[in-house]
């Protein structure tokens, strides 16, 4: 009995030890492979290259019109026609739609007719007014010795002209005319023996001309002006009864119907993605215009950046989108406006940015869903390795030389750090191997760690004299471990 307690004890010793020694063995490996391998033995390596370098801003928005037009008749009616259908393009100009234009037009005739009276009463007062007045009287003729005799041998008429006095009544200075009809032309011969004759002396008819008066002209000018004025307005009417279309584009919604009373409204643009929401008053209580013009040509997607990011953003940079609904392909853009108002949502301030798209196919429409990629700086012609393998501080750090069994610490510069890039310049050249950190799963748990041999957990105490405990030797990461049991 007593000897076999002590071949017992032997063998309890002889499996601690053991324990240790393999215990010391695994710390060792742990520590040899720390920087090259990781827990199956491999490393893993990326290659040298040379190229460009980005460095990007991600966003997402919709797709939108740069340019849309609301569009509504400035003059109300019922709608007679409607000449376009959605999706049809039309040109500047082309006409729409039309409303009833029995009113305008008759208000057109009046506007007209108040024209020509208006122009014909100034026409007739430049000239200047005239009054006409006759006459008829008496007088003797004296013949005989001492005076004049004569008989009537013909009859004339005989016309004088003279100056008319001033008018101080409300013109100036005019001309009398007397006209005298049935008159005759005496002969007088010097008598010694006056005799009288009574003769009849024609009626005589005087006719006064006087000058414009300024007064009367301005007035008279004033309702020319106002009647050319309500001329316009009626030929404005006549014209608003048909809509048409202020660019070219294509006709994307149409908000009303033949027979349908519309009241007079305006026409509105909107830019961006206002441009795909834009909405006017037009008649019947309806809030969207009767029709809405949409410049499908040139489209534009609407983003936000995070206030963080924003000061990477300017105008001109280029950038990749993608749209959901067409896999497959990439389209260009170019950034044409950045917001400097921000829009606070829970406690994140963002700003708008606005891209142009600049090569939009058929199949691209207006409301979808599209992922922006803005490249915010870029480095031509540089050695390119994984970001991964890159350990930097600031704008210099060192990246593992892999050469067969060899490692090298290598320090670079850091010319730009991409997303899953990074340009450096150092002492390499392409095709060389640099060292990628590998990720290892530890026995006994579901924990990993990145990292090349990195050593985890830490070694746990033996338990009762007689056998090793529970604890074990920690492993990578998680704390998991090797277990040892002894016997008893």
């Amino acid at each position: 009995m007593t000897r076999r307690h002590k071949s017992t004890g032997r063998t309890v010793l002889n499996v601690v030890l053991i324990a240790v020694v393999v215990a010391s063995g695994v710390v060792a490996g742990l520590a040899t492979t720390s920087s090259s391998t990781g827990a199956s033995g491999a490393i893993t390596t990326g290659s040298v290259t040379q190229g460009t370098v980005q460095s990007v801003q991600t966003a997402t928005g919709n797709v939108a019109a740069a340019q849309s037009y609301s569009l509504n008749f400035t003059t109300g009616g019922t709608v007679e026609t409607i000449l376009v259908t959605e999706g049809q393009q039309v040109t500047a100009g082309q006409a729409l739609a039309t409303v009833s234009s029995t009113t305008a037009d008759a208000q057109l005739a009046v506007a007209q007719a108040n024209l020509a009276s208006a122009q014909a009463r100034l026409t007739q007062d430049e000239q200047g007014g005239t009054s006409t007045s006759s006459n008829a009287s008496s007088s003797s003729n004296d013949t005989g010795g001492s005076g004049f005799s004569g008989t009537a041998a013909s009859t004339t008429a005989a016309v004088t002209t003279s100056p008319a006095a001033p008018s101080y009544g409300g013109g100036s200075g005019g001309t009398t005319t007397t006209t005298t009809a049935g008159g005759s032309t005496p002969t007088s011969t010097p008598a010694s023996t006056p005799a009288t004759t009574p003769t009849t002396v024609a009626p005589t008819t005087t006719t006064t001309t006087s000058a414009p008066n300024p007064v009367t002209i301005a007035s008279d000018e004033a309702s020319v002006a106002s009647a050319e004025q309500s001329l316009a307005s009626a030929q404005a009417a006549v014209t608003g009864t048909t809509l048409t279309a202020p660019a070219a584009g294509t006709i994307t919604a149409i908000n009303g119907s033949v027979g349908q009373t519309v009241s007079a409204g305006a026409t509105s643009s909107s830019t961006g993605a206002a441009a795909t929401s834009s909405t006017s008053t037009t008649g019947s209580g309806s809030s969207s215009a009767f029709m809405t013009l949409t410049d499908l040509s040139q489209l534009q997607i609407t983003c936000t950046i995070a206030e963080a990011d924003v000061s990477q953003i300017q105008v001109g940079q280029p950038a990749v989108i993608t749209l959901n609904a067409i896999t497959g392909k990439e389209f260009a853009g170019s950034v044409v406006s950045v917001g400097t108002s921000g829009t606070s949502s829970s406690s994140v301030v963002t700003y708008p940015v606005t891209l142009d798209l600049l090569d939009p196919t058929s199949q691209v429409l207006v409301g979808m869903s599209a992922s922006v990629s803005i490249v915010t700086q870029q480095v031509d012609d540089v050695l390119v390795v994984p970001s991964s393998a890159v350990t930097s501080t600031g704008k210099t750090g060192s990246v593992t030389l892999v050469s067969g069994a060899k490692q090298t610490r290598v320090p670079v510069v850091i010319a730009l750090a991409g997303t899953s890039t990074t340009g450096i310049y150092g002492d390499l050249k392409v095709g060389d191997k640099v060292l990628l950190p590998t990720v290892t799963i530890t026995p006994n748990s579901s924990s990993t760690s990145t990292g090349s041999g990195t050593l985890g957990g830490g070694t746990s105490g033996f338990g009762g004299a007689a056998r090793l405990g529970g604890g074990g030797f920690g492993g990578f990461g998680g704390g998991g471990g090797f277990s040892f049991r002894g016997g008893g």
